[in-house]
């Protein structure tokens, strides 16, 4: 019943977005391998600057209006990074690419190197049908969640915030959810999407089925308040109306395809790229802000290293909103071998999404600044914290010759 339900409300599309044109051309020369300890002193070119990995300790921020140069110098050092991770590397590259404009750079390398791809796109339908030499996946929540039920509640909390105003109505739907997941090591989002709407009775069936169901339908479903049961089911329905997209995604995605993003933290090396549907900000940002603090969670439980290994990239940092778990990775997971490259166009967006204090902490974790050209805020904000001096960008990275960079003493 619920397969056949499945199939009639998700069509598949095996239409796909094609790949912006890659402006990267890799080289048909052969990479030439190396051992991991020759690979530690590899020099790499990171933020501008030539650095080996044993050397690389610590974060960078790139902060420019459009057309300072801080994209190309984001692709560069991607570029550069994704060289290292070779087979018997042990590197991890995480991105998060929120214009679609590092996936063919990371799909090229991963390709000369021989080495893994993970792509993740829920607006993207190359999970479905593979093109352009990509394959996609869908995020297996429920692995990751691992039966637990503090994971759960945390990543439905997540993907169904709860408003400031009147935040009863959310905290309703995020139980609703929650007790509709009978098993809970094999559930997805379809799981969810399902229960709301196919009917009263069916959700009484389905939450009869657990001790914590009953007491959820005893206080939600089969309360006197007629008017407050009803205005829950259809706040509850509204809030997962919008991930049909992304539930029909998960659903039609080939299981051997849905990816555990802790397997892929605690596998050997490969390529992570998490990309954004700019038409449907709505549910493509809950669903990687739940994705990134798994990844946070996970990279917290390795131990430590001495060399970095887990490269992460965040392009255009405020368009995914408030990413949680930001400060722990920046601050606590420098010994777990991270090292994270951001750009933004302003610091007064990061303050919007993060406030001041969280911002502060955000930019004094980064060693490496690039100031490109500025608003007058965040130019502001920079001279009061830091000491610039002028700089100029390698002549190997191509910006405009306009281009004004300055970067910290």
């Amino acid at each position: 019943m619920i397969k056949t339900f499945l199939n009639s409300l998700f069509q598949k599309n095996t239409s796909y977005g094609s790949l912006r044109e890659n402006i990267f051309t890799v080289s048909s020369q052969k990479l030439g391998r190396r051992t991991a300890k020759e690979s530690c002193k590899e020099p790499i070119c990171y933020a501008g600057k030539e650095v080996s990995r044993s050397s690389l300790d610590t974060n960078v921020l790139s902060i420019g209006s459009p057309g300072s140069g801080k994209t190309m110098l984001l692709k560069m050092t991607c570029h550069s990074t994704l060289k290292l991770c070779k087979k018997g590397s042990g590197i991890k590259v995480i991105i998060l690419d929120t214009k679609g404009d590092l996936l063919p750079v990371a799909n090229a390398l991963t390709k000369a190197n021989n080495v893994p791809l993970y792509y993740i796109n829920q607006g993207d339908n190359r999970s479905i049908t593979p093109s352009d030499g990509v394959t996609g996946y869908a995020w297996h929540i429920a692995k990751d969640c691992e039966g637990k039920e503090n994971f759960i509640e945390e990543k439905l909390s997540i993907i169904f915030p709860i408003a400031k105003s009147e935040p009863m109505w959310q905290q309703a739907a995020q139980l609703l959810a929650s007790a509709s997941i009978v098993d809970e090591l094999d559930w997805q989002l379809a799981t969810i999407y399902y229960f709301f709407f196919s009917g009263t009775k069916f959700m009484r069936e389905v939450l009869d089925k657990t001790d914590f169901g009953r007491a959820v339908k005893e206080l939600l479903i089969d309360s006197d308040a007629e008017k407050t049961t009803a205005g829950i089911k259809i706040n509850a329905a509204s809030s997962i109306k919008r991930f049909k997209s992304a539930a029909a995604h998960q659903y039609h995605t080939p299981r051997d395809r849905w990816l555990s993003l802790k397997d892929f933290i605690n596998g050997s090396e490969g390529v992570l790229v998490i990309g954004r549907d700019s038409s449907t900000p709505e549910v493509s940002n809950p669903l990687i802000q739940a994705m990134f603090k798994s990844l946070v969670d996970y990279i917290k439980m390795r131990p430590e290293v001495k060399e970095k290994d887990i490269f992460v990239f965040i392009d255009e940092l405020p368009a995914f909103d408030k990413l949680s778990g930001l400060t722990d990775m920046l601050t606590f997971e420098r010994s777990k071998g991270v090292s994270v490259y951001m750009t933004t166009q302003s610091i007064e967006a990061l303050q919007e999404i993060y406030g001041d204090k969280a911002t502060d902490t955000i930019a004094s974790t980064c060693g490496i600044k690039i100031i490109g050209l500025l608003t007058s805020c965040t130019w502001k904000y920079e001279c009061q914290n830091h000491d610039y001096v002028q700089g100029e960008l390698a002549v190997e990275y191509q910006v405009k010759e306009d281009t004004q960079l300055y970067v910290e003493k």
